[in-house]
């Protein structure tokens, strides 16, 4: 079993979707450790992509207007929007649940799914805003001692896959399993190294040591 199958981590919309291999991505499994492909549209396929990564990552392959229809694009859009929000990836989670209400007809019949599209990229902007930071209000501005306006709130822990329980361990034990989650990570993310998405790799590879140093101070390792 696969870690997005392990994980349920493609559900709702990308739920409906079902996978399976076909000989016109062998190219593409050449240049990626794993890949599965969405059913076929006409002539074109939409592939999911494991990156060596527990969290998949969704690409989106020749998707014309003319080859494939409005329901399955906005489907695509939601099954990646999904994945990337599992990824921590919330610039681009909200770029696809835009896309995807774009998509949905703004009438009444449809009324209650676009109000639902609405209300996942709000939630998703609002995550978007916590996780980059930047945003500059009573408590958060230049007289406040944060000219940069609020920092950026993550969850570095999880950054840096560490176990749950660990901020009950002893400071020995924290900056052990720190050292060793940071090694392990920098070599795997390493833009030079990585195999799959470079973009990506970029962004995990800079995540992981911003919350190595967060938590280094914080820890007093």
């Amino acid at each position: 079993m696969h870690d997005f199958e392990r994980h349920g981590q493609i559900r709702g919309s990308a739920g409906k979707l079902r996978f399976g291999c076909r000989t016109s991505v062998r190219k593409e499994r050449e240049k990626l450790p794993s890949v599965w492909c969405l059913p076929k549209v006409t002539h074109t396929f939409l592939f999911l992509c494991d990156f060596q990564s527990s969290l998949p990552y969704l690409h989106v392959y020749s998707l014309s207007n003319d080859a494939v229809s409005i329901e399955s694009r906005k489907e695509a859009h939601l099954a990646r929007a999904e994945a990337l929000l599992l990824d921590m990836d919330y610039d681009e989670a909200v770029q696809d649940f835009r896309a995807a209400f774009d998509l949905v007809p703004d009438d009444e019949h449809n009324r209650d799914e676009k109000r639902e599209l609405n209300h996942k990229l709000q939630s998703t902007q609002r995550q978007q805003s916590m996780w980059n930071g930047g945003q500059k209000d009573h408590r958060f501005n230049e007289h406040t001692g944060y000219p940069d306006g609020m920092p950026p709130q993550r969850d570095h822990a999880k950054i840096l896959q560490l176990p749950i329980d660990l901020e009950e361990r002893s400071k020995d034990i924290k900056c052990a399993w720190l050292r060793k989650q940071f090694k392990s990570l920098v070599r795997k993310f390493h833009p030079d190294k990585y195999k799959g998405n470079k973009k990506r790799a970029a962004r995990k590879f800079k995540e992981v040591k911003e919350a190595k140093e967060i938590l280094s101070t914080s820890w007093g390792c």
